[in-house]
């Protein structure tokens, strides 16, 4: 698709207004996360409007900022309300699959070192002791958990609500290939870190 000088000054001019409002969100203390995220909707649906994308595409992103803020209001609007579990047991929030994620990155980090899949799990269990333990698994379950974690990242497919967390994952994961082992084994180690 070819831009006209036109296109590209609009895209421009939205750019910069999205850009301002993404500042004003971030900067005022003020705000609760969810107040965040609604001034955030707004702003990508006012660029939407600058870039003529169809008011359908609009209208959505505008209603979630409107239903976000309805939960303020003790209104739960239809597309926030939890779906019935589709197997026996929900499946844990995506700050919880983070971390599981990243003990997978450190744990195929030090794997990729040199050492056995046994003695990582115990290392990462001596090291990181919080995830030998809820939220995460069940006292003493690190390494069965681990397992599933690292099949689980691997089957998530787009659409499940945790794709955004196997997105990331992978792309960690790249990362951390190019790094040596030394350096992976660290970098896990700090993103590992962060959680606590």
């Amino acid at each position: 698709m070819n831009l006209t000088d036109q296109d590209c000054a609009r895209l421009s001019s939205a750019s910069g207004q999205l850009a301002n409002i993404l500042t004003k969100a971030f900067t005022q203390p003020k705000l609760s996360e969810r107040q965040r995220c609604i001034v955030m909707l707004r702003g990508f649906a006012a660029f939407m409007r600058a870039l003529d994308c169809p008011d359908e595409w609009r209208r959505k992103i505008f209603e979630l900022g409107l239903a976000l803020g309805e939960l303020d209001e003790g209104v739960t609007p239809e597309i926030l309300k939890p779906a019935a579990p589709s197997h026996h047991r929900p499946s844990e929030g995506w700050r919880i699959w983070i971390g599981r994620s990243r003990a997978v990155l450190a744990l195929d980090a030090r794997v990729r070192a040199g050492m056995s899949q046994t003695d990582a799990v115990r290392e990462l269990g001596r090291k990181f002791p919080f995830l030998n333990g809820e939220p995460f698994v069940k006292k003493g379950k690190l390494k069965s958990s681990i397992r599933n974690w690292q099949r689980k990242m691997g089957d998530i497919k787009p659409g499940d609500h945790l794709d955004l967390v196997a997105e990331m994952h992978e792309d960690a994961r790249t990362k951390l290939a190019d790094l040596t082992t030394t350096e992976a084994v660290a970098v896990a180690d700090e993103l590992l870190n962060k959680l606590r």
